[in-house]
């Protein structure tokens, strides 16, 4: 069975949205707030991510869901969440629930075990996060990923058990979701030096590597460094239908990226061109965001599918919502950071209108 988008029920996600920005709104206006915890957030996100009528993959899961049921075999999944399917209750939003509400305990975890203000965080979210967060499965694989790679960069007292704990989490993340053995490989950019100069070559570069990007990519995969499976996925991302541009998509294109932009010049002028102090565990986090930002735009446009520059950015968003929220807790607000935010809210406000619109 298929099911059709509904316009009806995306006002839902519009409405749940639009409240959480206007109970944390005062962070557009100022570093610090008062204290709260993440109780409020985790109950609105759970509501938008259980019932995600305005994104396209709820309805594709709820087909696959049901032939899962029907046929009594795990399709297109991973074993974990056919498995979860099979020991739980037989609803698809039950499922749903219990698969993001996972996801959601462990990128909150992430954020507490590095430090950051839950009332910041919670107004973040939803900028650059929470329809990233509803559209794939995946999300609960990534936030394992850096919720375990958070007790190596912040360790706990007995460093010992901190590794073992962040090794045994890095390794259940990779068999959540296909992408994520790729996504840890970049992770190791991360950790090369990052300065004005790194920041001009790779300008300076972007034409040269663009061009090579599509090769070298396909050389690593013939290269037997990743599992069959990694490859496969891999390779259908890039083999799959071109995309098509249109006066629509370029607008939908512009109104994406400038809030992406702007956010990324505003913490690279912060963090690398007036070397403001930063935690070493967001210096991480900053460079990985900006790798996986500059690797789709290597690919955005190019002669293979728009999934490739879609899944890495749907990826950066997840440390980008750390990194943001330590940088709008430590810094004063200019007229460009605001500028960025109100950029975002405008973004996403288009996004839902969109949907909305197109599928009434």
């Amino acid at each position: 069975m298929e099911y059709r988008y509904s316009g009806e029920l995306s006002v839902l996600n519009l409405v749940i949205w639009l409240l959480i920005i206007i109970i944390y709104n005062s962070v557009y206006f100022k570093c610090k707030n008062k204290k709260t915890n993440y109780f409020i957030l985790f109950l609105l996100v759970s509501l938008f991510c259980t019932f995600a009528f305005s994104e396209a993959d709820t309805y594709h899961y709820h087909a696959i869901y049901d032939r899962m049921l029907l046929f009594n075999e795990c399709i297109h999944v991973e074993p974990f969440y056919y498995w979860l399917i099979q020991i739980l209750p037989h609803n698809y939003y039950i499922w749903r629930f219990v698969v993001w509400s996972m996801a959601l305990l462990l990128i909150l975890g992430c954020c507490r075990r590095y430090y950051l203000d839950p009332y910041t965080v919670s107004y973040v979210f939803p900028l650059i996060l929470l329809q990233q967060f509803a559209v794939t499965r995946g999300v609960l694989g990534i936030t394992l990923f850096l919720y375990a790679l958070s007790f190596i960069f912040n360790p706990i007292r007995n460093r010992y058990i901190s590794y073992l704990i962040a090794i045994i989490g890095c390794m259940v993340s990779m068999v959540l979701h296909r992408s994520l053995p790729l996504f840890a490989a970049i992770l190791l950019l991360s950790f090369f030096p990052f300065n004005k100069r790194t920041v001009s070559a790779l300008i300076i570069l972007f034409p040269i590597l663009r061009f090579f990007a599509l090769p070298f990519v396909f050389e690593v995969l013939g290269a037997n460094i990743f599992s069959e499976q990694t490859i496969e996925f891999t390779t259908n991302y890039l083999e799959s239908e071109q995309s098509k541009a249109n006066a629509n998509g370029i607008i939908r294109l512009i109104i994406d990226y400038i809030p992406r932009f702007l956010i990324f010049y505003v913490l690279i002028e912060e963090y690398v061109y007036k070397n403001a102090t930063m935690s070493k565990p967001m210096k991480i986090m900053f460079r990985y965001s900006f790798i996986l930002f500059y690797i789709a735009l290597l690919f955005l446009g190019q002669e293979t599918s728009s999934f490739v520059t879609n899944r890495t950015l749907h990826m950066m968003c997840f440390p980008l919502l750390l990194v943001l929220s330590y940088y709008l807790y430590q810094v004063e607000r200019t007229r460009l950071s605001k500028f960025a935010m109100f950029s975002f809210v405008v973004s996403d406000l288009f996004s839902f209108s969109y949907m909305i619109y197109s599928c009434w």
